[in-house]
């Protein structure tokens, strides 16, 4: 049981270490290049819709909403048997939205076995780290709907 949650907190480790594309192009190309490295990858369609960049993201922030994409569009495009996923990443100046649609095959959400798995667990862990809700929407045959919702913390000093 010790190894194993050793096991888990590695990969957890090494995965955090590779959002390089992050750092280099920022949050919004980001997102732009992972849909195209797994549209690519795993010939699926994906269409991108993003806001302009986000300057009130802190950058664990931009790291968890990108971890959490990366995992949602993996699903999708490894598992899902999906033809096409969207994605998009909306601001509204008080909050961000991030949602994952897919046309695949769908799947009972309480029936995921999580064991060994991040998949929706993970993604749910990540988004509570900052403070964001993640809802699961999916039915077999349906296609699956992952949404984030990440509310904006306003200060005294924050003009809008």
């Amino acid at each position: 049981m010790t190894m194993r949650g050793g096991l888990q907190d590695t990969r957890r480790a090494l995965q955090a270490l590779r959002a390089e594309p992050l750092e280099s192009v920022g949050f919004v190309a980001s997102i732009q290049l992972l849909a195209e490295s797994i549209q690519a990858r795993y010939k699926v369609d994906i269409t991108v819709e993003t806001a302009d960049d986000i300057v009130w993201l802190t950058q664990e922030q931009e790291h968890v909403i990108y971890r959490v994409a990366q995992e949602a569009l993996l699903n999708s495009a490894q598992h899902a048997q999906a033809r096409h996923i969207g994605i998009k990443i909306q601001d509204t100046g008080m909050a961000l939205r991030l949602t994952v649609k897919d046309d695949g095959i769908g799947f009972e959400p309480s029936t995921v076995n999580t064991n060994g798995h991040f998949g929706v667990q993970g993604m749910r862990e990540r988004a509570a780290m900052i403070g964001a809700e993640l809802t699961v929407s999916s039915q077999s045959g349906q296609g699956t709907l992952i949404e984030m919702t990440l509310k904006r913390e306003l200060d005294e000093n924050t003009h809008m």
